[in-house]
């Protein structure tokens, strides 16, 4: 064993300087995982949806990279059919690429500039397009002529952005796929069917013969594609973006998906959250239904689709919030109404309040209402917290903590502003009070 700490500082940095040299040469392949898109955003709805954005495509780049790696192209296209056999690199020139392109951006700057002056788009929005790390596994070239053909279909620029992968395919097969996408019982025209480009030719026929056995069960529309578009009132072209990663819901009973949406129309879920979330179809619909009537009865005024998949202990958990907001606003029918009866002021006394709209909207209602109780218990007038609604945001702990700490200093009449000051500027605060002491 090596004898460090007998070392120089100069051969222990040589030493540090060879082990790092020896690291980064080994995991130069897996160099991508540290060049994922700088203004990548999630849209999940979790607590941290960033950071779980981020680990989510740490872990699809790792597979497809690594599989890729391997030499299992066939692993790679079956699990994302967006990607054309044709387009893919051979391993030793997607090696190049990397290299060439060792960046944040996988694509060349001209990539970026045809984006720019072809669909009008800002570099921000040709930067987010092409930032998903498939884009090292297909060539400049082969890109660059998918931008243009697709130019030719007059493809807009939010279609090529809500579906970037498209870029993926080689010019010939986009081509194709486009040029039978208005065949019969599939669409009235291809900017409604342009996100079944996803899928393979040969699935697209498959398809076309499905809708073509099944045109009795949906009269007056093409497929159900249109049928399930005109009964959630959502534009054709969006379900159908959406439709092709839930293929499944293109086969399953027609029956099953009319009770569904009907389910889900008695509760008022929004469309919105329908389209962005089609695999609420394959959950359990008695379950479904039971949860959606206890959160409506607990005063939940917009359920949302993954309250009826979560665990019962997170399900538990949210219904005992809702019902503990609705006990304590007892007869008032908002948030609004609770603050001005207890507050005593008026709806535009509480609305010229900028800290109500940015803060207290999806506050716990209990916390605020122990805050308040609080705040008037250590001799706060309404006027004050009307005035500090700031305040809330904070924990009773900390508040409670900074009153009586200015207590000790001998502060009689507590400025409301003062504790909700950055933990630096009320530490500074204290100290100047403890000074004036001595």
């Amino acid at each position: 064993m090596f004898n460090i700490i007998s070392w120089s500082i100069k051969e222990l940095m040589c030493y540090l300087l060879l082990v790092h040299f020896i690291y980064e040469s080994q995991f130069t392949l897996y160099k991508p995982l540290k060049c994922l898109p700088g203004n990548y955003k999630s849209s999940s709805t979790s607590e941290d949806p960033d950071s779980e954005g981020k680990s989510e495509q740490h872990l699809e780049t790792s597979t497809l990279l690594s599989k890729y790696l391997q030499g299992r192209d066939d692993d790679i296209l079956v699990s994302d059919p967006s990607i054309s056999q044709e387009a893919v690199l051979p391993t030793k020139q997607w090696r190049t690429k990397q290299r060439e392109f060792d960046r944040k951006i996988p694509v060349g700057e001209s990539i970026l500039q045809e984006l720019q002056s072809l669909y009008g788009m800002t570099r921000h929005e040709a930067v987010t397009t092409v930032q998903s790390p498939r884009f090292f596994l297909v060539a400049d070239a082969v890109i660059s002529n998918t931008i243009h053909t697709l130019k030719e279909f007059d493809i807009t620029s939010k279609q090529l952005q809500r579906m970037p992968w498209i870029l993926l395919q080689t010019a010939g097969e986009v081509s194709s796929k486009i040029s039978i996408l208005s065949g019969p019982y599939l669409f009235q025209n291809y900017f409604d069917g342009l996100g079944f480009c996803y899928f393979p030719l040969h699935k697209i026929r498959q398809y076309q013969k499905l809708f073509e056995s099944e045109w009795e069960e949906v009269p007056h529309h093409n497929n159900r594609i249109y049928y399930i578009a005109d009964r959630l009132m959502v534009p054709v072209d969006h379900l159908t973006d959406k439709i092709v990663k839930v293929h499944r819901l293109l086969s399953i009973d027609l029956h099953r998906i009319e009770v569904y949406i009907g389910l889900l129309n008695k509760y008022n879920i929004q469309r919105e959250d329908i389209l962005n979330d089609l695999w609420i179809f394959f959950n359990n619909m008695d379950i479904a239904e039971r949860r959606l009537q206890a959160v409506i009865r607990a005063g939940c005024k917009r359920p949302k689709l993954w309250m009826c998949r979560c665990t019962e202990e997170v399900f538990e958990r949210t219904l005992n919030r809702y019902q503990s907001q609705k006990d304590v606003l007892g007869e008032c029918r908002s948030l609004e109404e609770y603050l001005i009866m207890r507050l005593g002021c008026s709806l535009e006394d509480l609305r010229e309040q900028g800290e109500f709209d940015h803060t207290l909207r999806r506050m716990n209602v209990p916390k605020l209402k122990k805050m308040i109780d609080m705040l008037l218990q250590e001799g706060f007038s309404t006027k004050q917290i009307l005035h500090s609604l700031r305040l809330m945001k904070y924990s009773e702990h900390r508040t409670r903590t900074r009153i009586q700490r200015l207590k000790d200093l001998g502060v009689t009449k507590i400025i409301p502003s003062t504790l909700y000051k950055s933990p630096r500027s009320f530490e500074s605060y204290c100290n100047t009070l403890e000074e004036k002491e001595k």
